[in-house]
């Protein structure tokens, strides 16, 4: 495959392993909580974009190619056609489907027609060339996920493959012949697969882009084209045959003339995966069955290429009304077996490697699985085995931490181990306060034992605590709480959980911390006394020397006097 056409889109995909377990072939490799699409693995079948509840899988839009084509071949003046899948009634509603043609051409479309006249000779061919099989099983290859399937994981039944182009092929052959070879084709269908088919090295170049009804719908909006305000179109061509009841279980075998009514042994229509790969795996022991396969369940009108709220019965309907209804062609067109023939090739680039006992073990050790019965074989990581997985991990495609069972486990493992070693102290009650569980630091704080599991709380302790929560609306009460029989004071906190109806109460013993506290406020009180006492002191002493140096400069003062009335007495003389 050239390019990557169903990806994962990261900021949506949940970690949930859907798109795992739903993918037929398991191309899904998973790393960093991440799914991703093998691309080299990927059949394109589309299951996973259809499955994924959170809309991660997407497939490669290719509207903004068909805008740039529609415009260039407006500029060069070449012509442009688009091949619409009969299933087109499904993806659309009431009066829109006659609305179609004309909205195509309002596009720029130069040739407009339905994928069902290619049907009809991809139907005749596959009848003529079956019928000289040979008692040889074959399958027919109008669904181009089938025959990736086969070619890439089944090569061994690569030879059972009837060599006919699919009616997209068939049809684009046609429209070159009328239109010439330079024009561009397009298809719209509700096949993702179809994207990869058009890059198929035998068909290449028949078909420029394949679109889904998804994208079709997006390129109308694009362009600002409304149904309800187009008059009704007509196709450039009329349908031959019954070849409008194609997307549907056995519309192959109807469309050319095969007689199937569930019954007959020589043809075999199935749908779905399952019965598929039932029928490819059947298919070597078989005797001249010819399989009409349908990847999708109930065919073409569940492909994830259609989006609209329609369920399967009205698909249905729809598609058996319209091929009922509609005008067809009352020509017996020729088919020329030689323009619609193909070879398939096993495809070798996807590898299945095989891994001793010895390298499964190991892997399956991780995940603590020793023996069969440790091999739950649950499905949940998306593997139909345990060993399935543990080959995935050998192939880079899987991670040892997807199973479930054992991360559930080692979670439960590792909560008893908090719960157990926690240095706070840890009692659990169901709703009548009966003790179901205490860790080793509550036996050590209140002095019990597992002789209380069973008991009522109080027996215990003054349980007022856990009944105001009780008959309160609040889901936790908090406080500290002093229990003096145990010699302990605890900040205490007790929480219900409503879903299992457990009340949790958890102590956090703050016991030498309170006697802490009140040994430094002694300290500290003590201290501000001898504080006090000394600055009193000091005051005391300040004051005395206030007053020894008052009266030290009183007397310096009189000294002083007597000494200058001396000094005048001797100038005098």
């Amino acid at each position: 495959m050239a390019e990557k056409i169903v990806y994962t889109l990261s900021a949506k995909c949940k970690d949930c392993y859907r798109c795992i377990r739903v993918c037929p072939v398991k191309a899904i490799s998973f790393s960093g909580s991440q799914a991703n699409v093998d691309n080299e693995k990927c059949i394109v079948c589309g299951t996973c974009i259809r499955e994924c509840p959170q809309g991660a899988k997407t497939f490669r839009n290719d509207v903004s190619n068909v805008e740039i084509m529609l415009e260039e071949s407006k500029e060069n003046n070449s012509k442009t056609a688009v091949t619409l899948a009969p299933s087109f009634v499904c993806a659309f509603n009431g009066d829109e489907i006659k609305k179609i043609p004309s909205a195509l051409k309002k596009l720029g479309f130069d040739y407009v027609a339905e994928t069902a006249v290619g049907a009809y000779d991809t139907a005749i061919a596959t009848a003529r060339l079956s019928a000289k099989k040979n008692n040889k099983s074959e399958i027919c290859t109008a669904c181009p996920a089938a025959v990736n399937y086969v070619t890439m994981y089944r090569k061994e039944s690569t030879d059972s493959l009837i060599n006919v182009v699919s009616p997209m092929i068939a049809h684009a052959k046609k429209i070159k012949k009328k239109l010439g070879e330079n024009a561009k084709i397009v298809f719209a269908g509700p096949c993702v697969a179809k994207k990869s088919e058009i890059h198929w090295e035998s068909v290449k170049g028949f078909v420029e882009y394949a679109l889904t009804f998804t994208e079709l719908k997006e390129l109308f909006a694009n362009n600002n084209i409304i149904l309800s305000e187009l008059e009704d179109g007509f196709f450039d061509e009329e349908v031959p045959g019954k070849s409008r009841f194609f997307p549907l279980p056995g519309g192959l075998l109807k469309t050319a003339s095969i007689e199937n009514d569930g019954l007959d042994r020589q043809t075999f229509h199935v749908n779905g995966f399952e019965d598929f790969r039932n029928a490819v795996d059947g298919i070597k022991s078989s005797d001249g069955t010819l399989i009409e396969p349908l990847f999708c369940d109930n065919g073409c009108i569940n492909g994830p290429g259609i989006s609209n709220d329609k369920n399967i019965f009205e698909k249905r309907k729809d598609i058996i009304n319209y091929a009922s209804q509609a005008k067809t062609s009352g020509e017996t067109p020729e088919v020329n077996i030689e323009d619609l023939e193909i070879s398939f090739l096993p495809n070798y680039n996807v590898e299945h490697k095989q891994y001793s006992e010895e390298e499964i073990k190991k892997v399956l050790a991780k995940t603590s699985k020793f023996t069969k019965d440790d091999e739950l074989n649950c499905g949940a990581c998306g593997y139909n085995t345990c060993r399935d997985k543990a080959a995935a991990v050998l192939d880079n495609m899987a991670e040892p931490e997807m199973c479930i069972p054992f991360m559930r486990k080692s979670a439960e493992v590792k909560a008893d181990k908090i719960f157990e070693t926690s240095p706070n102290a840890i009692i659990i009650t169901d709703d009548n306060f009966n003790v179901l569980s205490m860790n080793g630091a509550f036996k050590k704080m209140f002095l019990t034992s597992d002789a209380l599991v069973g008991k009522h709380i109080s027996a215990l302790f003054d349980p007022s605590e856990f009944y105001a929560l009780a008959s309160s609306k609040e889901l936790m009460r908090s406080g500290v709480v002093s229990y003096d029989a145990y010699g302990v004071k605890c900040r205490q906190i007790v929480y219900f959980l409503e879903d299992d109806k457990h009340y949790i109460g958890i102590f956090i013993n703050i016991t030498k911390t309170s006697r802490d506290k009140e040994k430094l406020n002694e300290i500290k009180k003590q201290t501000l006394l001898k504080a006090k006492e000394l600055l009193e002191h000091q005051i005391e002493t300040a004051q005395k020397m206030a007053l020894f140096l008052g009266e030290s400069t009183a007397k310096s003062e009189e000294l002083l006097d007597q000494l200058l009335k001396i000094s005048e007495n001797d100038d005098d003389q």
